[in-house]
């Protein structure tokens, strides 16, 4: 018999999680010069699955993989099967069960998945789990976990324990939520003009919740445990149960460069060479409250090579988030006036990353113009080269992407994949299963690099019809990603 749950009264809202991606986990595993199970074949767990809005996308994209989820809802569990049936996928099992129980079995999996989940279950349950990644990863398996760290949590946690002292009392889910709201909304109000540290924290935190889905305040700041951790205490906790620490999701998150070259020089300083201590050093300067890790098995740890050079990125695959900015080329010039390429790109905040250097503009046009889909590292490596030779540049090409690409991979603006997601042909390309199911119940879908895309009306009832109306359109639709 299931238990009845939270989740069960206030559903988890499920969607993908890009980060978590089995093809982008490979990646870092191979940056850091370990092998990677090829995700054709894969087996993947995801604990805490919701109703499969991170899974089922993978599993109807990778028909050859075997995919399963385990949530302990089992209303989420009955809805996860459910979207199952209707989409047709049978590489995917869904089950509702226990940490506890699945801690006992002896099942292997490539890749396991937990978000959103480690931080919100009591300790003896968090060693479980813990336990499951060292005994069912397999010898060459990449875990992926999300948790709340402090320092940036201390304040959060503040504003949870006012909203539980305000709402113990009651038992109705739906007057909790109201009650929760109401106390955030008066905090927001009573702090907008506080221009104290406190007062301009909560009015912050307040605020930024208030725009947040009824299940993330219930889930995140109204259950009965949240548990965040300084990451050298989850680190040390891994190491208890045969596992090591690879990084974070995204290559960015680790390195403290990001932060400016002062922070970054004092952090490996004081750290002296000890990855860790570099990282909870940052995690203290910077007030971090979320991190998303990726863990191998301890035996793996000797074999990780953490010194990035061009070898580091051959087998790999890249994509950018950029766009050419609508701003027009600038001619830089020095003391003896030379004229020099310069283009211009913005990201999906709005930072402007430039191109200095006519091979720079070679290299970044040629991720572009894949873009959001990915094209190979030596691909980027023969454009910068060919160019080289026709402009009779000294230039060794793979040197310079590679040390190019670290710095569009630490400023967030590209990503690593393991394996090819590639940008598919106009001439065969069809709108991805996933994203038309999904577009048939709303205007946010899943698109083929695991990321969300808003649609317009026109969009949505394109991809729900599985149909592009013209050329122009599918090329529309081609740089959301939600062509295959």
């Amino acid at each position: 018999m299931s238990e009845t749950t939270t989740y069960d009264a206030v559903p988890y809202e499920s969607f993908p999680f890009a980060q978590s991606h089995p093809a982008r986990m490979s990646g870092m595993a191979k940056l850091f010069g370990l092998p990677a199970t090829n995700l054709a074949t894969a087996r993947v767990l995801e604990l805490g699955c919701s109703f499969g809005g991170n899974l089922l996308p993978m599993a109807v994209q990778c028909p050859g993989a075997q995919f399963t989820g385990v949530d302990l809802s089992q209303v989420q569990i009955d809805y996860a099967n459910k979207i199952k049936s209707e989409l047709g996928v049978t590489n995917i099992t869904f089950r509702q069960a226990n940490i506890l129980d699945l801690a006992k079995e002896t099942a292997q999996y490539d890749y396991i998945i937990t978000h959103g989940v480690y931080s919100w279950i009591p300790p003896e349950v968090q060693s479980a789990m813990l336990d499951l990644y060292g005994k069912q990863l397999a010898p060459n398996g990449v875990g992926y976990i999300s948790y709340n760290v402090y320092p940036g949590w201390k304040m959060r946690e503040v504003v949870r324990e006012m909203m539980l002292f305000h709402v113990g009392h009651l038992k109705d889910h739906t007057t909790k939520l109201a009650q929760a709201r109401a106390i955030l909304q008066y905090a927001g109000k009573l702090h907008a003009n506080n221009q104290a540290a406190f007062g301009r924290l909560m009015a912050e935190e307040a605020n930024l919740l208030m725009r947040c889905s009824d299940s993330y305040i219930y889930h995140e700041h109204l259950e009965a445990n949240n548990r965040p951790c300084y990451f050298h205490e989850f680190v040390g906790a891994t190491a208890k149960h045969g596992l090591s620490y690879l990084g974070e999701s995204s290559l960015s998150d680790m390195l403290p460069d990001r932060h400016g070259a002062d922070l970054a020089n004092t952090a490996r300083q004081i750290s002296d060479g000890n990855i860790i201590a570099c990282e909870q050093y940052v995690d203290l300067l910077t007030n971090r409250a979320f991190r998303q890790t990726l863990l191998i098995r301890a035996d793996r740890a000797a074999s990780v090579q953490r010194a990035l050079s061009p070898a580091s990125f051959r087998d790999l695959h890249v994509s950018v988030q950029l766009k050419p900015a609508t701003v027009e080329p600038q001619l830089q010039t020095t003391k003896t006036p030379q004229p020099v390429a310069h283009a211009v790109y913005s990201d999906v905040h709005g930072r402007q990353i430039n191109a200095n250097q006519p091979h720079a503009k070679v290299m970044i046009d040629t991720l572009v113009a894949a873009s959001p889909y990915s094209i190979p590292f030596t691909q980027a490596v023969q454009a910068v080269a060919a160019y080289a030779q026709s402009a009779g540049l000294q230039l060794d090409a793979a040197t310079y992407v590679s040390s190019e690409l670290a710095v569009l991979l630490g400023q967030g603006v590209a990503t690593l994949f393991g394996e090819a997601q590639s940008r598919p042909a106009a001439d065969a390309a069809r709108i991805a299963p996933y994203a038309r199911w999904h577009a048939a119940r709303g205007n946010v879908v899943t698109n083929a690099l695991h990321g969300l895309v808003q649609l317009t009306p026109e969009q949505a009832q394109a991809v729900k019809s599985g149909t592009p109306a013209s050329a122009a359109q599918q090329a529309e639709l081609m740089t959301l990603g939600l062509m295959v």
